[in-house]
């Protein structure tokens, strides 16, 4: 997951996550460092620790190549 995270690094796809406690969110990724994800969405930054994401959604753009 690191790997997918840290490619989308300031990228302009959007992502989908779930979290840990159920929390569903998407957005671009700002930034990307060992342990805090920066998570742009359209309700506004988010810091996550990468621990608690359950699953990583890729843009369907990319997971057809």
């Amino acid at each position: 997951m690191k790997l997918a995270l840290s490619e989308f690094k300031n990228s302009k796809a959007t992502i989908r996550i779930i979290m840990s406690d159920g929390a569903k969110l998407n957005g671009t990724v700002q930034d990307f460092t060992e342990d805090t994800l920066v998570l742009h969405s359209p309700n506004g930054v988010y810091y996550i620790n990468p621990a608690h994401i359950v699953r990583l959604f890729e843009p369907s753009d990319r997971a057809a190549k």
